[in-house]
């Protein structure tokens, strides 16, 4: 697996865990590429929002899960509710 594919599954499953991932949380790990992994996604059929939002520290760029493409494997579930299968 190559770098851009390590970061392609950090987004993924940052976002379907928590429906949600930050420049700054990305960062954190020395990811500078996210937009360009959630370009990918998009191009992928991902929905995804992003927004500025305050934060204890500043401000933060979020980006928020909309919707996915759908498979058939197992399920991931977030926040009570199934939202993703593997």
């Amino acid at each position: 697996m190559n770098h851009r594919d390590t970061q392609i599954e950090w987004t993924k499953e940052q976002l379907l865990v928590f429906g949600t991932v930050s420049r700054n949380a990305a960062l954190k790990i020395c990811f500078t590429r996210l937009s360009g992994r959630i370009k990918d996604l998009n191009d992928e059929g991902w929905k995804i929002k992003g927004e500025w939002v305050k934060t204890d520290h500043g401000k933060d760029y979020i980006y928020r899960l909309i919707s996915f493409p759908s498979t058939n494997e197992s399920p991931v579930i977030f926040e009570q509710k199934q939202v993703a299968m593997f």
